[in-house]
């Protein structure tokens, strides 16, 4: 944390304080000053530290990870060194890490309010160090501003500077971390608490849902999809003539093929990454040759279909094809997952919920309200009415990737293009791919245009 405090005060801060251990570094006048304090039961080994940064070890229950206290450049100009000592401290170890504090700069628009406008290249430049990194911003309960200025006046700004970052692999450790924005306790900046052992059964809630259903683009590197999808379909007009069934009937008939044609990927994988590594291990016969080049081109098969299943599920798609980075996509997939905790839930009384208990039952209840009746009269009804005719328009179906709203083939080309799906992974053109297979089912028309 920011200290401002030099000399004899920052000694006497770590005391009052009352924690053992710590390292205080000193303030340039009334501005910077660190401090890392932590107390006589964890075991912590500093490796650097300079008058931004603080870069240690902590050992908990055999288990080590690595932490850094950051303090980011307050000189908007100035700032690209932060960015690059930053990715000189990542390069450094192998471990688990987190970085923690004040970083003077935000990631979106939505994390500042009031004064000069959103500067898009500043903010892109803390983006990319964050994906250089291979970091992932924690998130926070609580307000979502961290620091404010001008409190007194129209001139105020608040603005989201402080934040802790993570790699996967800490992430995956501590999966239920919880951070805190506490108040401002004096300060411009509120502090800000990280749980390492928030426990998901006591203060959380994670949504029970029926997994979706999602095409993988994989299935159709198998030559045996077209023929399965066909008989398939055939076979679900025994389940229901309605279009809903026999489409849910498909979804878990497609499920359950994938799971005999392919498997656990992951594990496929590295047994083949053993085979190979045994291959090039052998004698360089001609045979053995032969069998390398056939086991390279099914690994490179098999990895690139992972890259598209973590592709899928991390929705970001600003990333083309030929950015091979499926660690990327799995830290976005694994953001995703634990945006959909629900820690509480504020009820109409204004008191918070947060039990798994009573946040169930707080849903429950808002939706019964709002589909209840109040018995209203025949009257009351007619005047609602009224009013909802004047403002109704006639359905109608919307095309989102068109301005005009309306399908075109062009619009359908370029969406399907997106969508890799590859014969032969060492190529990008997947079109060919798509409208042969997907079109030649024999099912209804409409379906195949609004696939």
């Amino acid at each position: 944390m920011e200290t401002k405090l030099h000399g004899v005060k920052a000694k006497q801060f770590k005391e009052n304080i009352g924690f053992s251990n710590g390292l205080m570094i000193d303030s340039s006048g009334r501005s910077g000053g660190l401090a890392i304090l932590w107390s006589h039961d964890v075991d912590v080994s500093i490796k650097l530290w300079s008058n931004t940064f603080v870069d240690l070890f902590v050992t908990m229950d055999g288990f080590s990870w690595r932490f850094t206290g950051f303090y980011g450049n307050p000189d908007r100009n100035a700032r690209h060194f932060s960015w690059d000592l930053l990715r000189r401290l990542q390069a450094q170890y192998d471990l688990p890490w987190i970085v923690g504090g004040d970083f003077n700069d935000i990631l979106s628009y939505t994390e500042k309010w009031g004064g000069a406008d959103f500067n898009t290249p500043y903010v892109s430049s803390f983006r990319e160090v964050i994906d250089d990194c291979r970091l992932l911003d924690l998130g926070f309960d609580g307000p979502r501003f961290t620091w404010r200025k001008s409190l007194n006046n129209e001139n105020n700004v608040w603005e989201r500077l402080d934040r802790f970052l993570g790699s996967q692999c800490w992430i995956e450790k501590f999966k239920n971390y919880k951070v805190q924005n506490l108040d401002f306790f004096g300060s411009d900046h509120r502090a800000i608490l990280l749980h390492t052992d928030f426990s998901q059964g006591a203060g959380s809630y994670s949504r029970q849902r029926t997994p979706l259903f999602r095409f993988e683009p994989f299935w159709l590197s198998s030559n045996s999809f077209k023929e399965n999808l066909q008989n398939i379909w055939d076979e679900s007009t025994t389940h229901g003539s309605s279009l809903k069934s026999k489409l849910k009937y498909c979804g878990v008939a497609l499920k359950g093929w994938s799971r005999t044609e392919f498997g656990n990927l992951r594990n496929r994988i590295e047994g083949t990454q053993k085979e190979l590594s045994r291959l090039n291990k052998a004698h360089p016969s001609i045979i053995n040759v032969e069998r390398i080049k056939e086991v390279e081109r099914k690994l490179e098969r098999m990895l690139a279909l992972e890259e598209y299943y973590w592709k899928q599920r991390s929705r970001a798609d600003w990333l083309r094809g030929g950015d091979k980075n499926t660690k990327f996509f799995h830290r976005k997939a694994t953001a995703r997952r634990k945006k959909n905790w629900i820690t509480k839930l504020k009820k109409g009384s204004g008191e918070w919920a947060e039990d798994e208990g009573s946040i169930s039952r707080e849903i429950q209840s808002y939706f019964q309200n709002i589909f209840s009746s109040s018995n209203p009269s025949w009257d009351d009804m007619e005047m609602v009415l009224a009013s909802v005719d004047k403002l109704l328009r006639p359905d109608s179906i919307i095309w989102h990737y068109e301005k005009s709203g309306i399908y075109s083939v062009r619009s359908g080309y370029r969406l399907a293009l997106k969508v890799v799906m590859l014969e032969d992974p060492s190529t990008i053109d997947t079109s060919s791919v798509w409208w042969r297979k997907m079109w030649k089912p024999r099912i209804p028309s409409k379906i195949k245009i609004f696939a």
